[in-house]
């Protein structure tokens, strides 16, 4: 064979293997959406229950990596059930089954998923090392969605010691979402810009990414993420001194979640509504607003949202 042909058969091996990670990369895309929308209790506990099970059937069969994808989607939903440090010892478990059938795009979900774990414990410390291994990794392979999505877990620990750099990174992050069309890379990203502009009471700004956010989540059909934006719009509203507009969007983001799944949305819910009634004379119903805000974040055991009411 000579060296022209070993050349082309080369090329074409790297060929379909680029097209197999691009499929790969677009199944899991599908998954996700579709667990995206499991939102009652109930529900994400049956597929955390079913998706352990598959775990098992395929460890025993073998299929280490699929093994290892399915842990990943139970990290995941062990997110937003709120027992990060269960989705902690999840993704862990993931990357040690790793070491017996490698796979670099999925090792890097597994390390995203780590970092997002400790991030939302508060744990930057240990949410970095994790994102950054993601990002370079992505990088060398051109894996776009997990370096898109390491950035915006490293913007929100940036935040805390460097604003401008933090928004740098979801800027980044927003345009390589944007450059695979993929919608809800979009959307998250959109929704972390804005709050970082909503940090810097930059309010017009932070309107026109919220309503960006808004657009893409419902095309999603995402009811949550929707109310996510619309809280956001009741801050503006209150920065703005528009109280009655505040209670407003405040009322129709509660109206579209299930309050069970969502104690982090109920609990910036009834601190705005707490402090819409404070600024429009109501201190004793803002007070119990407040109370229930506390008792909320608590189910989340989101420590940056209870230190905020002390």
């Amino acid at each position: 064979m000579n060296i022209r042909r070993i050349s082309l058969l080369v090329l074409a091996l790297c060929f379909v293997r680029v097209l197999f990670a691009h499929a790969q990369d677009g199944n899991e895309a599908l998954i996700n959406e579709e667990d995206h929308h499991v939102t009652s209790v109930e529900e994400r506990q049956r597929a955390v229950t079913n998706l352990l099970s598959r775990v098992e059937e395929l460890r025993r069969s073998g299929q280490v990596l699929e093994a290892v994808r399915t842990l990943n989607r139970v990290g995941r939903f062990q997110i937003r059930m709120f027992v990060a440090d269960e989705a902690v010892a999840t993704f862990q478990e993931s990357l040690r089954l790793l070491d017996q059938q490698p796979d670099v795009n999925t090792r890097i979900d597994s390390l995203n998923g780590l970092a997002s774990s400790y991030d939302y414990l508060s744990k930057c410390d240990l949410a970095e090392p994790p994102a950054t291994q993601a990002m370079d990794l992505s990088k060398q392979n051109n894996y776009i969605a997990g370096q898109a999505e390491a950035l915006l877990t490293l913007s929100d620990c940036q935040n805390h010691r460097d604003h401008a750099l933090a928004l740098k990174s979801a800027k980044e992050s927003l345009e390589l979402w944007r450059s695979i069309d993929r919608k809800r890379g979009i959307a998250d990203a959109h929704v972390v810009i804005g709050h970082y502009e909503l940090t810097q009471d930059n309010l017009i700004e932070c309107a026109k990414s919220m309503e960006a956010a808004l657009i893409l989540y419902r095309e999603l059909n995402d009811q949550d993420e929707q109310a996510s934006v619309l809280i956001y719009l009741g801050m503006i509203e209150f920065r703005k001194g528009a109280f009655q507009n505040s209670l407003a969007f405040y009322t129709q983001a509660q109206a579209m979640i299930d309050e069970k799944a969502e104690p982090y949305k109920m609990g910036q819910i009834a601190i705005g509504l707490g402090d819409a009634f404070l600024e429009s004379g109501m201190p004793e119903i803002a007070l119990a607003k407040f109370r229930d805000g506390l008792e909320f974040f608590r189910i989340t055991k989101n420590q940056r949202a209870v230190s905020v009411l002390y």
